[in-house]
Protein backbone atom coordinates (compact mmCIF):
# COMPACT_ATOMS: atom_id res chain seq x y z
CA UNK A 1 0.00 0.00 0.00
CA UNK A 2 1.48 3.47 -0.71
CA UNK A 3 2.79 5.67 2.35
CA UNK A 4 0.35 8.22 1.27
CA UNK A 5 -2.75 5.88 1.16
CA UNK A 6 -1.84 4.34 4.91
CA UNK A 7 -1.47 7.60 6.23
CA UNK A 8 -5.23 8.66 4.92
CA UNK A 9 -6.30 5.19 6.38
CA UNK A 10 -4.23 5.57 10.03
CA UNK A 11 -6.17 8.90 10.16
CA UNK A 12 -9.27 8.29 9.79
CA UNK A 13 -9.38 4.94 11.68
CA UNK A 14 -8.23 7.78 14.91
CA UNK A 15 -10.96 9.75 13.94
CA UNK A 16 -13.71 7.72 13.42
CA UNK A 17 -13.62 6.71 17.26
CA UNK A 18 -14.41 10.55 18.24
CA UNK A 19 -16.93 10.86 15.10
CA UNK A 20 -18.87 7.90 16.11
CA UNK A 21 -19.10 9.24 19.99
CA UNK A 22 -19.82 13.22 19.30
CA UNK A 23 -23.11 12.43 17.05
CA UNK A 24 -25.24 10.94 20.05
CA UNK A 25 -23.77 14.00 22.02
CA UNK A 26 -25.11 16.46 19.03
CA UNK A 27 -28.36 14.14 19.20
CA UNK A 28 -28.63 14.77 23.12
CA UNK A 29 -27.71 18.60 23.06
CA UNK A 30 -30.54 19.25 20.40
CA UNK A 31 -32.68 16.73 22.16
CA UNK A 32 -32.34 19.36 25.00
CA UNK A 33 -32.87 22.31 23.08
CA UNK A 34 -35.74 20.91 21.56
CA UNK A 35 -37.64 20.01 25.08
CA UNK A 36 -36.89 23.71 26.22
CA UNK A 37 -38.36 24.88 23.84
CA UNK A 38 -41.99 22.65 24.19
CA UNK A 39 -42.03 23.46 27.61
CA UNK A 40 -41.39 27.04 27.56
CA UNK A 41 -44.01 27.57 25.12
CA UNK A 42 -46.61 25.57 26.60
CA UNK A 43 -46.04 26.71 30.09
CA UNK A 44 -46.04 30.31 29.06
CA UNK A 45 -49.41 30.16 27.00
CA UNK A 46 -50.55 28.05 30.50
CA UNK A 47 -49.40 30.15 33.12
CA UNK A 48 -50.63 33.33 30.89
CA UNK A 49 -54.19 31.80 30.56
CA UNK A 50 -54.43 30.76 34.41
CA UNK A 51 -53.32 34.05 35.77
CA UNK A 52 -55.38 36.04 33.92
CA UNK A 53 -58.34 34.07 34.45
CA UNK A 54 -57.69 34.45 38.51
CA UNK A 55 -57.36 38.11 37.57
CA UNK A 56 -60.86 38.34 36.03
CA UNK A 57 -60.00 39.74 32.73
CA UNK A 58 -62.85 38.93 30.42
CA UNK A 59 -60.37 37.62 27.60
CA UNK A 60 -58.10 35.56 29.04
CA UNK A 61 -56.81 33.92 25.65
CA UNK A 62 -55.18 37.11 24.49
CA UNK A 63 -52.85 36.75 27.33
CA UNK A 64 -52.30 33.11 26.36
CA UNK A 65 -51.92 33.97 22.47
CA UNK A 66 -49.66 36.79 23.68
CA UNK A 67 -46.88 34.68 25.72
CA UNK A 68 -46.74 32.68 22.18
CA UNK A 69 -46.52 35.45 20.15
CA UNK A 70 -43.70 37.21 21.78
CA UNK A 71 -41.25 33.99 22.41
CA UNK A 72 -38.63 33.93 19.97
CA UNK A 73 -35.85 31.24 19.54
CA UNK A 74 -33.10 33.56 20.90
CA UNK A 75 -33.55 35.14 24.13
CA UNK A 76 -31.97 38.32 22.99
CA UNK A 77 -34.87 38.34 20.06
CA UNK A 78 -37.31 37.85 22.46
CA UNK A 79 -36.40 40.72 25.14
CA UNK A 80 -36.37 43.00 22.12
CA UNK A 81 -40.18 41.50 21.01
CA UNK A 82 -41.18 42.46 24.43
CA UNK A 83 -39.85 45.98 24.48
CA UNK A 84 -41.84 46.55 20.93
CA UNK A 85 -44.96 44.38 21.85
CA UNK A 86 -45.07 47.26 25.26
CA UNK A 87 -44.58 50.15 23.07
CA UNK A 88 -46.82 49.32 20.31
CA UNK A 89 -49.57 47.95 22.87
CA UNK A 90 -49.60 51.33 24.10
CA UNK A 91 -49.72 53.29 20.96
CA UNK A 92 -52.56 50.73 19.66
CA UNK A 93 -54.07 51.85 23.25
CA UNK A 94 -54.31 55.52 22.82
CA UNK A 95 -54.98 55.28 19.08
CA UNK A 96 -58.55 53.46 20.01
CA UNK A 97 -59.10 56.15 23.07
CA UNK A 98 -58.08 59.13 20.22
CA UNK A 99 -60.84 58.04 17.93
CA UNK A 100 -63.17 56.56 20.15
CA UNK A 101 -63.53 60.61 21.32
CA UNK A 102 -62.99 61.64 18.12
CA UNK A 103 -65.95 60.23 16.92
CA UNK A 104 -68.69 60.63 19.75
CA UNK A 105 -71.68 60.43 16.87
CA UNK A 106 -73.69 57.39 17.63
CA UNK A 107 -74.55 57.68 13.80
CA UNK A 108 -70.67 56.54 13.08
CA UNK A 109 -70.40 53.09 12.22
CA UNK A 110 -67.90 50.60 13.82
CA UNK A 111 -65.90 49.87 10.58
CA UNK A 112 -65.48 53.61 10.18
CA UNK A 113 -63.41 53.58 13.52
CA UNK A 114 -62.26 50.45 13.15
CA UNK A 115 -60.80 51.85 9.56
CA UNK A 116 -59.61 54.65 10.65
CA UNK A 117 -58.02 53.60 13.93
CA UNK A 118 -56.07 50.70 11.72
CA UNK A 119 -55.13 53.44 9.10
CA UNK A 120 -53.47 55.91 12.08
CA UNK A 121 -51.44 53.18 13.58
CA UNK A 122 -50.53 51.82 10.11
CA UNK A 123 -49.04 55.07 9.23
CA UNK A 124 -47.24 55.24 12.58
CA UNK A 125 -45.71 51.69 11.82
CA UNK A 126 -44.63 53.37 8.61
CA UNK A 127 -41.78 55.00 10.91
CA UNK A 128 -41.31 52.29 13.29
CA UNK A 129 -42.26 49.00 11.77
CA UNK A 130 -41.25 46.82 15.28
CA UNK A 131 -44.89 49.23 16.04
CA UNK A 132 -46.94 47.04 13.80
CA UNK A 133 -48.89 45.10 16.72
CA UNK A 134 -50.54 48.36 17.70
CA UNK A 135 -52.46 47.52 14.31
CA UNK A 136 -54.65 44.79 16.10
CA UNK A 137 -54.62 46.15 19.49
CA UNK A 138 -56.74 49.53 18.88
CA UNK A 139 -59.59 47.56 17.06
CA UNK A 140 -59.30 45.13 19.73
CA UNK A 141 -60.41 47.52 21.76
CA UNK A 142 -63.02 49.12 19.66
CA UNK A 143 -64.62 45.77 18.52
CA UNK A 144 -64.63 44.58 22.36
CA UNK A 145 -66.34 47.99 23.57
CA UNK A 146 -69.98 47.14 25.00
CA UNK A 147 -72.94 49.99 25.55
CA UNK A 148 -72.72 51.43 29.16
CA UNK A 149 -68.99 50.05 29.47
CA UNK A 150 -66.19 52.78 30.09
CA UNK A 151 -63.78 52.63 26.85
CA UNK A 152 -61.04 53.37 28.93
CA UNK A 153 -61.95 49.94 31.48
CA UNK A 154 -61.84 47.88 28.04
CA UNK A 155 -58.61 49.57 27.09
CA UNK A 156 -57.34 49.03 30.36
CA UNK A 157 -58.35 45.16 30.39
CA UNK A 158 -57.31 44.50 26.52
CA UNK A 159 -53.55 46.20 27.70
CA UNK A 160 -53.30 44.02 30.60
CA UNK A 161 -54.24 41.08 28.87
CA UNK A 162 -51.53 41.60 26.21
CA UNK A 163 -49.38 42.82 28.46
CA UNK A 164 -49.52 40.11 31.26
CA UNK A 165 -49.15 36.92 28.20
CA UNK A 166 -46.27 39.24 27.16
CA UNK A 167 -44.08 39.28 30.20
CA UNK A 168 -45.24 35.45 30.93
CA UNK A 169 -43.28 34.61 27.46
CA UNK A 170 -40.23 36.38 27.90
CA UNK A 171 -40.14 35.56 31.94
CA UNK A 172 -40.20 32.13 30.97
CA UNK A 173 -37.86 31.98 28.13
CA UNK A 174 -35.33 33.40 30.28
CA UNK A 175 -36.17 30.52 33.39
CA UNK A 176 -35.83 27.87 30.21
CA UNK A 177 -32.74 29.17 28.94
CA UNK A 178 -31.36 29.36 32.48
CA UNK A 179 -32.48 25.34 33.08
CA UNK A 180 -30.96 23.82 29.54
CA UNK A 181 -27.79 25.93 30.49
CA UNK A 182 -27.84 24.00 34.05
CA UNK A 183 -28.14 20.87 31.94
CA UNK A 184 -25.70 21.66 29.51
CA UNK A 185 -23.33 22.01 32.87
CA UNK A 186 -24.50 18.82 34.31
CA UNK A 187 -24.16 17.36 30.81
CA UNK A 188 -20.47 18.31 30.36
CA UNK A 189 -18.29 15.84 32.28
CA UNK A 190 -20.17 13.40 30.57
CA UNK A 191 -18.99 15.05 27.14
CA UNK A 192 -15.73 15.47 28.13
CA UNK A 193 -14.93 12.09 28.93
CA UNK A 194 -16.57 10.87 25.11
CA UNK A 195 -14.30 12.83 23.56
CA UNK A 196 -11.02 11.39 25.07
CA UNK A 197 -9.30 9.12 22.74
CA UNK A 198 -9.78 5.20 22.83
CA UNK A 199 -8.02 2.68 21.50
CA UNK A 200 -10.76 0.53 19.61
CA UNK A 201 -13.14 2.00 16.80
CA UNK A 202 -17.23 1.62 16.49
CA UNK A 203 -18.47 -1.19 15.34
CA UNK A 204 -20.33 -0.88 12.29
Amino acid sequence: MPESIRDTSSREARELPFLCRSAPVASRDLAITKAAYVLRCSGAATLAYLLAVHAGLPFPEWAAMSSVIVSQDVLRQTSAKLATWILGTTVGIAVALSVDAWLTEPAVSQPVRVALAVGLCALITQLQRGLRVSMWTAPLVLLTARPGAPISLIALNRASELMLGALLGSACHYMSDTLEHRLRQLHAPFVASLKRPRANVCRR
